[in-house]
């Protein structure tokens, strides 16, 4: 299948299953590969989300402080309500960008156990 410039391939990257046979409708992508589900995107994909993880929970842990340190200093209700609401994105982001390693680090060991 063709989109454009992209050519999708006609099995997952990681499994192998055919593309016909994937369940999900939504296509996982990624560093030029297809995946299947998201358990073979986090497989597959395994490096390059916990080097993601590595660099984006400290830069927005550093955003976070800011905010906190602004807060303090203009006590405001907007500040209050903003900070809120990054705490709350970061606390998702990092949920989510150490979980997918996670799952992709559980998927490689389950491939390797069965080999």
């Amino acid at each position: 299948m063709t989109h454009g410039s992209i050519i999708e391939r006609d099995h997952c990257d990681w499994c192998r299953k055919p593309r016909d046979q994937w369940t999900n409708t939504l296509r996982y992508w990624g560093m030029g590969k297809y995946y299947c589900s998201a358990k073979c995107y986090a497989a597959g994909e395994y490096q390059t989300n916990l080097y993601l993880a590595f660099c984006s929970i400290p830069t927005m842990g550093v955003g976070v402080a800011f905010l906190s340190f602004q807060l303090l200093s203009d006590p405001s209700e907007f500040y209050i309500g903003v900070t809120l609401f990054i705490v709350a994105i970061f606390f998702t982001f990092s949920s989510v960008c150490v979980y997918i390693p996670m799952i992709g680090r559980a998927e490689r060991h389950k491939r390797e156990s069965t080999k």
